[in-house]
């Protein structure tokens, strides 16, 4: 998976390897590092981010390269909020413009589909946690959730290592969901405790 930040002319690939051999995740990391890139390991797997130069202005962000489907990372937009709305499960007659709020006054990142509407997005929470993450069908299964929820986590580490946020990037997630629990403890987040 390719990706482009709209927000800054980042370009990262991800990589995700399985059941590496100790001495293979090894020589992973010392690379990512060399690059300067960022290597995550956990117990399963290794993600690697690297960057690479951002694409000319005029081409199409959406544009396959060297066999990648290259993606928009960008901040979610007023407009968006009714699409983010239609898709949420606790959607209610006032949800929509908490969501709106949410766009307005919080960390956001959506990935926009060949249409321009949305193909996944992920909001901070107005209590600051990581939540609403949702990839559309026919857009899943290509790491878009993994790519939002790990670039918000990022945005929300750095603003608590500047003193911004109180507390380190945080998700309350459904005990039955272990799609999401898969994907966050892949990015480094640890259980801490239920939750009533």
């Amino acid at each position: 998976l390719a990706a482009v930040s709209a927000e800054g002319g980042i370009c990262w690939k991800l990589t995700t390897f399985a059941a590496l051999e100790e001495a293979l995740v090894l020589t992973v990391e010392a690379a990512a590092l060399e690059l300067g890139d960022a290597a995550r390991v956990t117990d399963e797997r290794v993600s690697l981010c690297t960057r690479a130069a951002a694409p000319t202005p005029s081409s199409d962000p959406t544009a396959v390269r060297g066999g990648e489907e290259a993606v928009v990372v960008r901040s979610l937009e007023e407009k968006d909020a009714a699409q983010v709305d239609a898709a949420w499960k606790y959607r209610s007659a006032t949800s929509v413009a908490r969501i709106s709020r949410q766009i307005a006054g919080r960390a956001t990142r959506g990935v926009e589909a060949p249409d321009g509407s949305l193909a996944a997005w992920v909001l901070e929470q107005e209590y600051g946690a990581i939540g609403m993450l949702e990839t559309r069908d026919g857009f899943r299964r290509k790491g878009l959730g993994t790519l939002l929820a790990s670039s918000l986590a990022d945005q929300m580490q750095e603003s608590f290592k500047n003193g911004a946020r109180p507390v380190p990037p945080f998700a309350f997630i459904v005990r039955t969901n272990t799609a999401s629990k898969a994907l966050f403890s892949g990015l480094g987040f640890a259980e801490k405790q239920d939750v009533q």
